[in-house]
């Protein structure tokens, strides 16, 4: 053979190598992104399994929430989605994209259980109508899931805004209640709806399972284990789902619900109540009411992952982060809860004012005042039925008063913000609180340190168990808050 021959020849063996490894790797490419239509034979074979996950908790969330959420991530990432339900009544959202397939199982238990659900491995995603607590962090930490308190940022995401709706019989003549008021009504100060403005007939009380019960404890609206959240669980029909206990509010003349709004509106033969506070104007729980700060009674609501799939695993990371998307916002909207659009100043405030009762005129004050501060580590006491400064209360009064003046010279604000229990009506708690906080600034004052601001959360923050004395007193306490002059107003 000729010297010549043998060159092409060699030259066509490698060309056509050439060619064959780039074909497979582009049949690979093809396959992994799900841009080849695949032949009858390729159709037969199992689809790759790219994700399967599981998402439980919170029966306000993930009945109507989950599948919507989970559904339009995968859309948003190019999936064709199908749903199913499991025999265990979990939902199926399944997603397929070319040969690969994502799976996303949507099981209703409650927000105590999906954390125990993380712990034991069981679900990737958990879902929460209360923050987590101490006990909630020990029992991760020991199941070896993470250290939900040091990586809080990690495990931890608001992703929107509930109502909780105090919800009656579609026939019950009563439209309005105030804080004060329900609070008489669940304590069982009032038993009778004629109390109220409404028909002879007893209260009966209803509220979904989850939220109530004795590990649930703390939650945005009871901050610690309380006797008086305990009667209210004693003395109410619980139930599995708030759609379970809406539907049973339908049937009685007599009931008084509290429930997420989500299953009250559109729900047959309920109806929910306008709320008023110290006074303001009544407002129902609308998504406009809450995102106006009108309405009071508003708990978070939190998606919990394990630190180190929050470090690791890129669909946690994605699914996550999808909740803060544009996206993400519309559904949450559409369920019937409040996305935490940034643009919000509840969104803005949710991280520092987190323990304080949301739609409060004191709330909406504290949200003007403290944005952009930061709360000093220090809660400022009194001496028992005074305004009177404790002893320790007026060292640090002493002691830090010459710092504090040098940042107010370079332009920062302080602003003191008085607390309260809740021992008297709304309106009376605010202003025993702002008297607090005038008293704390004239102590300041004789210490040469002038133009403090003053403002009054009255009982809305508690930080101690108002069913105590010790939380009591705890409560009764200001806060010092300073707001850098760069700050935003």
């Amino acid at each position: 053979m000729a010297e010549g021959e043998g060159s092409a020849k060699r030259a066509f063996v490698w060309i056509a190598s050439g060619l064959a490894v780039a074909g497979i790797a582009a049949m690979v490419w093809m396959w992994r992104g799900g841009g080849v239509q695949l032949g009858p034979s390729a159709e037969a074979r199992a689809p790759i399994e790219e994700c399967n996950a599981t998402v439980s908790g919170s029966t306000a969330m993930t009945p109507k929430l989950a599948p919507e959420v989970a559904a339009a991530f995968l859309a948003k990432n190019g999936y064709t989605v199908e749903r199913s339900t499991t025999e265990d009544g979990a939902q199926r959202i399944v997603g397929t994209r070319g040969a690969l397939l994502c799976t996303i199982s949507v099981r209703v238990t409650s927000s105590t259980q999906g954390l125990r659900d993380l712990a034991d491995r069981t679900t990737l995603i958990a879902l929460s109508q209360r923050p987590i607590n101490q006990r909630d962090a020990a029992f991760l930490q020991t199941a070896n899931a993470g250290d939900f308190i040091a990586d809080r940022a990690l495990a931890e995401h608001v992703v929107g805004f509930d109502a909780y709706a105090v919800t009656v019989h579609a026939d019950n003549p009563v439209r309005a209640l105030s804080t004060d008021q329900i609070r008489d009504i669940v304590t069982g100060v009032k038993t009778n709806w004629s109390e109220v403005g409404g028909a002879d007939l007893p209260f009966t009380l209803y509220t979904g399972r989850d939220g109530v019960m004795t590990e649930d404890y703390p939650n945005d609206l009871v901050p610690h284990p309380s006797p008086l959240w305990d009667q209210v669980r004693r003395r109410s029909r619980l139930f599995a789902t708030e759609a379970e206990a809406a539907a049973a509010i339908a049937q009685d003349p007599s009931a008084f619900g509290s429930i997420s709004s989500a299953f009250v509106v559109g729900a047959p033969g309920v109806r929910a109540l306008e709320v008023s506070t110290g006074g303001a104007p009544g407002a129902g729980p609308s998504a406009e009411n809450v995102r106006g700060e009108r309405y009071a009674v508003v708990r978070r609501l939190f998606v919990y992952v394990r630190p180190a799939d929050m470090r690791e695993s890129t669909f946690v990371q994605n699914f996550v982060r999808f909740f803060g998307s544009r996206d993400a916002f519309d559904v949450i909207d559409r369920a019937g809860f409040v996305a935490l659009r940034p643009e919000s100043r509840m969104s803005r405030a949710a991280p520092q004012l987190g323990g304080c009762r949301y739609g409060t005129a004191e709330y909406a004050a504290l949200i003007s005042a403290t944005q952009g501060a930061s709360r000093l580590p220090v809660a400022l006491r009194f001496e028992g039925n005074s305004l009177r400064l404790n002893a320790e209360a007026s060292d640090f009064v002493r002691e830090s008063a010459a710092d504090l003046r040098r940042q107010v010279s370079g332009g920062a604000s302080i602003i003191l913000i008085g607390h309260g229990d809740n021992s008297g009506a709304v309106a009376d708690n605010r202003g025993v609180a702002l008297r607090r906080a005038l008293a704390v600034r004239a102590a300041f004052e004789r210490q040469g340190l002038l133009g403090l601001e003053v403002e009054s959360a009255g009982e809305q923050c508690p930080s101690g168990d108002n069913d105590t004395p010790e939380g009591r007193e705890q409560n009764r306490r200001v806060e010092v808050w300073i707001k850098p002059n760069d700050a935003p107003s």
